[in-house]
């Protein structure tokens, strides 16, 4: 059996009773001080926009600040995820995924913001293309 002395139980104490007080003392405001946006990256109308359209009203509700719905269609939802990727890390921002743009988009096109002289576009883009630039060979070897 461990014994503890009255020392280490009181430094234990103090150290249960001042772990509680600091989170609210470093918290300076609530976190929903501003709206918050939703990003959703298809078109309006279809079923991931119906979705962030109920989870916006129903964090509005439970959150007591507006949630914004923002529609970022293009690119296979690429685009709308590159926005909430770039945007600060805040909790001000959040996207509505599914598969399309987490799972499926990311390996049949380069992120947007990839730059087109790099050797992966280049790559890419030579083993896809059936078309040819003059003065190359047109037969794939």
């Amino acid at each position: 059996m461990v014994r503890t002395s009255r020392r280490q139980a009181l430094g234990l104490i103090a150290a249960f009773a001042a772990s509680s007080v600091l989170p609210a003392a470093a918290q300076t405001t609530a976190f929903p001080s501003r709206p918050i946006r939703l990003i959703v990256p298809q078109a309006p109308g279809g079923n991931s926009d119906t979705f962030g359209r109920i989870l916006a009203q129903k964090l509005s509700d439970r959150l007591g600040q507006q949630v914004v719905v923002e529609n970022r269609p293009g690119a296979g939802g690429t685009v709308g995820s590159a926005l909430v990727s770039k945007a600060a890390p805040d909790g001000y921002t959040l996207l509505v995924a599914d598969n399309g743009t987490h799972a499926i988009a990311p390996t049949r096109r380069s992120p947007p913001g990839t730059p087109r002289s790099s050797s992966r576009w280049r790559r890419a883009s030579r083993a896809s293309s059936p078309i040819r630039r003059p003065g190359r060979a047109t037969a794939r070897t």
